[in-house]
């Protein structure tokens, strides 16, 4: 699922289960100043406020719908001076919290102070208190608490949720509520059934984080509600406003079309006054079949004004700009999905980023940020016009020195025979050594058997020529153009091949050894019995294409992309792939041989059928969704691969060493899999009817809810903690 949406938003999801009913819940994290709630940070700075204030709690937020909504504060308070204590409070809506802030001590005496931790270690509590193990003044020999609530002018030593920071999960305030379900957990009907969920009765209370006298009577916050902190300022004065009356916007779209739009609540709000910021949570939830699965193509997620939202159909604009190939930068237009009449930092350079040592919290300069949004217009503006300029120029630059290649070596290739000849041999061989052509046009030329050595051609054109039985060595070839041209029989050696586009041209055995070839393009060709021999190949795009037959050995393909394209029949022996992906393509019948494959993506409805590794080295490989029969692994060591929704059918793996991976949702039937370490993988809902494991180690493997039959087989296998819950009805 790709996630759509401003640099001020921080995404956060969580797939739960709730009896046999799966939810996926999203949140929308937006950060905004406390002196200046119109004013938005970006998500760095969200982070960074987070990672630098106390934590009671390893999450900023786990995504779940509340029951009520909820504040909580975490930080320092203080009044600028040392004192014995001071009053402090929090008002936010019509919910009103005081305390009493006391330095270190005994209860009859007291240091002074300059500030305090508004967190549950200096609250009541102490290691045999069940609500608050963190605290002090439990025992005899504790300290005094320093933070005690004060209520109508009456002070409430004793308790030990006064700290208005999130309540850790080991409390009892929120454990009491997994302490009830625990022994319907631990029977059997549950784990069979019911695990990985949590079962019926389970109060939702649980997810609430703050104390319970900070929970509103209603799940929502009223947009633009009001608070005042006092104490909090560093000074005796306090700080008070309203919240933006904003709410946040998620579309889930499939299909390039908008499918639904998922209600977000603002439920949970941080205030973080050391830092001057407030933290606006929104959260909302979609139901799903199962925990894993993924509803949404694409997830849109934007702020809006409460007054007057913008329309689906205004959204679906945006996403629709965002999404396309021609508009690359759009996706910096964060003004797109910003409320308007609202402002907002921007990352402009490495000063804006929280990870500068030349960072400066605070609200941006509108100039600022005006040219930032000024340069992203030119620069898209500017990338538009070089686009559909550069073939009108380049076709200008081939206009002005056009030639015919014949008259420059005083030649004709073609060869007059004579109407009785017997018994002699024709033949022509021409050598061009330390030619430059730069800005030429070719077109309609044979070129057949000429032999290039230490030659340059520099953003020339060829158009329906011949290339047969060519020698390119030692040359230099770039920023230039093949269009239905034919090349066969050539040899390619010690030759550099940089920014070229092949369109409609045929290739058919062509010898490429000792190159490199960069930052091309081949769409529409077809390639047969084509060799490359120790190359290196980088960042080239073979889109709409056919290839058979073809052979990389000893070499080096980095970065490359395989669009709309099928390759049969191609060999890859003692070389390394790197960065690769396969997309809408299909491989049938290839072999990989002793070779390194890393970072390797297959998907997006692309097959890889009868194909054959052996003795490779494979690690981080993507091929979700994609159909893999018949294919056969062996000798492979095989490290971080995710085959979820993808098809394994008749697929065999042999002595391979197999670390993490994913096969959830997969279709395994009739897979064999022999002396293979496949611990800790995940079979997770997959097919594994008539799939055979023999002396396999599978310790760790989760197999929960898979579908097998009498003929799936598990012989000599290691299945110490295997996780068989829950098991397939």
């Amino acid at each position: 699922m790709k996630i759509v949406k401003p640099q001020q938003l921080v995404f956060l999801k969580n797939a739960y289960q709730l009896e046999k009913n799966c939810y996926l819940g999203i949140s929308a994290i937006a950060g905004c100043y406390l002196d200046k709630t119109n004013h938005f940070i970006t998500e760095p700075e969200v982070w960074d406020v987070w990672d630098k204030s106390p934590k009671s709690v390893p999450f900023l937020d786990v995504p779940v719908v509340k029951q009520f909504a909820e504040y909580v504060l975490v930080g320092h308070a203080s009044i600028g001076k040392e004192v014995s204590f001071f009053d402090a409070e929090v008002n936010v809506g019509k919910l009103k919290k005081q305390w009493r802030i006391f330095g270190e001590g005994s209860y009859i005496r007291r240091k002074k102070f300059y500030g305090m931790s508004m967190d549950h270690v200096n609250v009541w509590g102490g290691v045999d208190n069940q609500y608050n193990p963190l605290g002090k003044g439990n025992t005899i020999i504790d300290n005094a608490p320093n933070v005690v609530l004060r209520k109508e002018d009456r002070l409430f030593e004793r308790e030990s949720l006064a700290s208005p920071s999130p309540i850790p999960f080991n409390f009892n305030q929120r454990k009491k509520y997994i302490d009830k379900i625990a022994p319907t957990m631990a029977s059997s009907e549950y784990l069979d059934k019911v695990y990985p969920g949590y079962p019926k009765g389970f109060d939702l209370r649980y997810f609430q984080i703050a104390s319970p006298d900070q929970w509103l009577d209603s799940v929502a916050w009223p947009s633009g509600s009001s608070f005042l902190l006092r104490g909090f300022a560093q000074t005796e004065d306090t700080i008070k406003g309203n919240f933006p009356k904003v709410s946040a916007r998620a579309f889930g779209s499939n299909d390039n079309k908008i499918v639904d739009e998922i209600p977000l609540l603002l439920q949970t709000i941080w205030l973080v006054p050391n830092f001057n910021v407030a933290l606006l949570v929104f959260t909302g939830e979609i139901q799903i079949g199962e925990l894993t699965e993924e509803p949404y193509d694409v997830l849109l997620l934007a702020l809006d004004n409460d007054g007057n939202p913008r329309d689906r159909a205004y959204y679906f604009k945006v996403l629709k700009k965002r999404l396309s190939k021609e508009s690359k930068l759009d996706s910096l237009l964060d003004l797109d999905l910003m409320p308007e009449d609202h402002k907002i930092n921007v990352i402009h350079s490495m000063e804006n980023h929280p990870s500068s040592i030349r960072y400066t919290p605070g609200p941006m300069n509108d100039k600022e940020v005006d040219q930032y949004f000024e340069e992203i217009e030119k620069a898209i503006k500017f990338s538009k016009m070089s686009e559909s300029n550069q073939d009108i120029k380049n076709l200008g630059k081939a206009q002005k020195n056009e030639i015919n290649f014949n008259d420059v070596f005083s030649l004709s290739n073609e060869y007059k025979f004579q109407d009785k000849d017997y018994g002699k041999f024709y033949s022509y061989s021409t050598t061009i050594v330390k030619k430059e052509f730069s800005n030429c046009q070719f077109k309609d030329i044979d070129f057949s058997r000429y032999e290039f050595i230490n030659c340059v051609f520099q953003r020339c054109n060829f158009y329906d020529c011949i290339f047969d039985g060519n020698i390119f060595n030692k040359s230099n070839l770039e920023d230039s153009k093949f269009v239905d041209c034919t090349m066969k029989n050539l040899k390619i050696s010690d030759t550099q091949l940089t920014s070229l586009q092949f369109s409609a041209t045929e290739f058919e055995k062509v010898v490429c050894n000792n190159c490199q070839l960069s930052e091309s393009k081949i769409e529409n060709c077809y390639l047969y019995d084509v060799r490359f021999l120790f190359v290196q190949i980088n960042g080239v795009s073979w889109i709409k294409s056919k290839i058979d037959c073809l052979i990389f050995s000893d070499s080096l393909i980095i970065a490359c992309t395989f669009k709309n394209t099928h390759l049969i029949s191609v060999d890859v022996n003692k070389s390394r792939m790197e960065k690769n992906s396969i997309v809408y393509s299909s491989l049938k019948s290839c072999s990989f041989d002793k070779s390194g494959i890393f970072s390797f993506v297959v998907g997006l409805e692309s097959g890889l059928e009868n194909c054959t590794f052996r003795d490779c080295w494979l690690e981080k490989i993507g091929m979700g969704n994609t159909i893999v029969k018949g294919s056969f692994f062996e000798y492979c060591n095989i490290k971080e691969i995710n085959g979820s929704y993808s098809d394994f059918s008749s697929t065999k793996f042999t002595n391979c060493d197999v670390m993490t991976a994913i096969f959830k949702d997969a279709t395994l039937v009739k897979t064999e899999w022999k002396e293979c370490g496949l611990q800790q993988s995940i079979f997770y809902n997959s097919n594994l009817v008539g799939a055979v494991f023999l002396e396999c180690n599978l310790i760790g493997s989760n197999l929960a809810l898979i579908d097998q039959n009498e003929n799936t087989t598990f012989k000599g296998c290691l299945l110490d903690k295997v996780l068989w819950i829950p098991k397939r009805n």
